[in-house]
């Protein structure tokens, strides 16, 4: 298990973190800081989102509402701007 603020990483160690994490079925997920919500990419602050798996070098994220998700997969530079927080479980 890994947790940690995405923020600390540099843009190719969280990059390689999410893809191992992507290979290996690992569960993820992201928190938004409180009075920090991204309206351009429907992102609510205070809240959680699971991984959903990469697209190239694009980080897919899910509201687990089951709507108001992300409007695409997210760089991972806008992964750093945006949570603050990430978990990295094992089965």
């Amino acid at each position: 298990m890994w947790v940690g603020n995405p923020r600390a990483l540099c843009d190719e160690d969280l990059l390689r973190k999410l893809q191992g994490a992507d290979r290996q079925h690992q569960p993820v997920t992201f928190g938004v800081p409180e009075g920090h919500p991204d309206h351009t990419l429907n992102v609510h602050d205070d809240h959680y989102y699971a991984f959903a798996g990469m697209r190239g070098d694009r980080v897919r994220v899910y509201n687990p509402w089951g709507e108001d998700h992300p409007k695409r997969p997210l760089t991972i530079q806008e992964m750093k701007r945006i949570f603050d927080t990430m978990h990295i479980g094992r089965f």
